[in-house]
């Protein structure tokens, strides 16, 4: 059983990573969901500032295309910069005032809102 659970955890770290930096309230269902999927990197659940989680998770931050947020969650120019791969941020509000469009804007990053938080 030990060794099933080192393949999973390996073969985890070859799925495309998904950054949650607030989970919307479905995301226990979505994570189920598409476990097989993604590699979520739960950022709300360390206290360690962004760079410095992805290191200690061993992500590259280049290799992150995708973050899910809340509204109670800022997605910075910081943090933009900090992903230069950063293709799509989804949020599950229906309003984006916590997310610097202006820096998404200058980075060619979509911004999806799906409400429902």
């Amino acid at each position: 059983m030990a060794m099933t659970d080192k393949h999973n955890h390996n073969d985890n770290k070859e799925l495309q990573p998904l950054l949650v930096l607030g989970p919307p309230l479905v995301f226990p269902i979505f994570e189920a969901q598409n476990l097989h999927n993604y590699r979520f990197l739960k950022a709300f659940s360390s206290q360690l500032p962004l760079h410095q989680f992805l290191t200690k998770q061993n992500v590259d931050p280049s290799s992150i295309q995708v973050i899910l947020c809340n509204p109670h969650q800022q997605v910075s120019a910081d943090v933009i910069r900090l992903l230069p791969s950063l293709c799509i941020i989804v949020t599950t509000s229906a309003g984006t005032d916590h997310i610097d469009l202006a820096e998404c804007s200058c980075h060619g990053i979509q911004v999806v809102s799906i409400g429902g938080d």
